[in-house]
């Protein structure tokens, strides 16, 4: 490995560790300059969300997190592939919280799906990212699966990478924020 392709994979987890670490502080400005103007922020599954412009990811984020009394975000084993000035990088997520009003508790364990891009000078932002839980729970229904059931021969029932076709079987419409 050459010292770009270390220099790019220090700079890719560096916005991936700064995303996470200013969601859990709840640091919206952080969190909206890690992505590009153009960005688009999506969950699937029972969130079933889709944020597009950082503005609209910054303040989609800040109104959801803004009902939870606290949640923390850990990210770890990601994974990056370098192809020039794009990369794509799957990150496993967990994210522990608790919901303020009904004091229930939150644990969701997923894995982002980034594609990230160098523009203006700026290293390695975020361009869009897929998110995909695994186990939610809620503090009353115990552990459920995610939006997708695990197929045979597939480890914890991941789906196959989204990028660069980014294929959906989405059941229900998407909500869309421009």
């Amino acid at each position: 490995m050459d010292l770009q392709a270390l220099s790019d994979r220090i700079a890719i987890r560096d916005v991936i560790d700064r995303y996470s670490d200013a969601v859990t502080r709840r640091d919206w400005p952080t969190v909206g300059a890690t992505f590009h103007d153009d960005a688009v922020w999506s969950v699937g599954g029972s969130f079933n969300l889709e944020y597009r412009s950082r503005e609209n990811i910054e303040s989609g984020l800040r109104a959801g997190v803004s009902a939870l009394e606290f949640l923390v975000q850990m990210t770890h084993s990601v994974v990056i592939e370098l192809d020039g000035r794009r990369a794509t990088a799957r990150t496993l997520v967990n994210e522990m919280g608790r919901n303020a009003a009904q004091k229930t508790g939150l644990f969701l364990l997923g894995f982002y799906e980034d594609v990230l891009s160098q523009r203006e000078g700026r290293s390695a932002l975020r361009a869009d990212l897929r998110r995909h839980g695994l186990v939610r729970w809620d503090g009353h229904a115990g552990l459920t699966a995610g939006p997708r059931s695990p197929r045979p021969g597939r480890a914890l029932g991941l789906p196959r990478p989204r990028h660069p076709a980014m294929r959906s079987s989405r059941s229900r419409p998407r909500q869309t924020h421009p």
